[in-house]
């Protein structure tokens, strides 16, 4: 079943590749790992005052209360699937990332209800599926839910280079 560490290093790997636990700006604010100052004010006021050494397991802490836990992420066969869905969660919301996993779920055959909801018939409809198919599909589907974005609100065109990269990885 997949691991919270591994997950861990591929969204820091998206949200402080050089994992200097600093605040720098970012949309609507300041972030530290990716904990934005304007969505999560208290947890990044919190590690802000934290002297350095300590933020990252207070960012690893924050990434597993916050997203891991509650998307039950480690109920999932496939790490690499479960490394996407956390960055998905943490970078579009969970109930985002979920429904995307569940739609390419449904694309690879599964019947089960999109709905936004990690329960155990989605788990097992998901890890029934090809792996392999299943995370071309989930990186096409979030790929496409950013440009649906860009085509709702072109002055977010700006992002959408970093989203495809992003969702490609």
């Amino acid at each position: 079943m997949a691991q919270f560490i591994p997950a861990l290093t591929f969204l820091l790997d998206n949200e402080d590749s050089q994992r200097h636990y600093t605040s720098v700006e970012d949309v609507g604010g300041r972030a530290i790992a990716g904990i934005n100052s304007n969505s999560w004010p208290t947890q990044y006021a919190r590690i802000a005052q934290m002297d350095q050494e300590d933020r990252p397991t207070a960012v690893a802490d924050f990434y597993r209360l916050s997203f891991w836990n509650p998307m039950e992420l480690d109920g999932l066969a496939s790490q690499d699937l479960a490394n996407r869905v956390f960055d998905a969660g943490v970078n579009e919301g969970m109930g985002t990332a979920t429904r995307l996993l569940q739609q390419a779920a449904v694309q690879c055959g599964a019947a089960i209800k999109v709905d936004g909801f990690l329960g155990p018939e989605t788990l097992t409809a998901v890890n029934a599926c090809e792996p392999g198919a299943l995370l071309d599909t989930f990186r096409n589907l979030r790929t496409q839910r950013y440009r649906d974005i860009v085509k709702k609100n072109p002055a977010s065109a700006q992002y959408l280079h970093a989203w495809e990269v992003r969702a490609s990885l």
